[in-house]
């Protein structure tokens, strides 16, 4: 995954993981867990970056049968969310916004939250030297 495509996979990643605890934060969503949403944002993209199919992927990880259906798209109120981010990542928003009604999510609490998470993504990977590291 050394690969430009491997980084910006792992940086989606990070912002996927981010993005969906913070919109079912703050949409007070409560059928999942945050931190399982956490989860599967980070994992959502461990298929491309591993060049692997996920129920092979998900066999190696101790993750819970729910996140492991979510992954594997069998488990539709987690999967949806995978479908919700790629829509947003690819501009779908007629789609996205069917997805996050479905959902039950308050939209303006995922527009801020997709926000945030790009904004902390970008901050967590941007590693510059600092100036006294000469």
């Amino acid at each position: 995954v050394a690969t430009s495509k491997g980084s910006e996979l792992i940086r989606l990643a990070a912002q996927r993981s981010n993005f969906f605890k913070l919109a079912a934060t703050r949409s007070g969503y409560n059928k999942n867990d945050p931190d399982t949403l956490f989860l599967l944002g980070l994992f959502s993209l461990l298929e491309p970056m591993m060049e692997m199919p996920m129920p092979e992927i998900i066999k190696q990880l101790p993750i819970s049968k729910e996140l492991a259906d979510g992954l594997c798209r069998k488990k539709q109120d987690l999967s949806v969310w995978i479908g919700m981010a790629a829509a947003i990542e690819q501009g779908e928003w007629k789609m996205a916004d069917k997805i996050i009604r479905l959902i039950g999510l308050n939209q303006k609490a995922v527009a801020s939250s997709y926000y945030d998470s790009h904004v902390m993504a970008a901050a967590f990977f941007d590693v510059r030297p600092r100036k006294d590291d000469n």
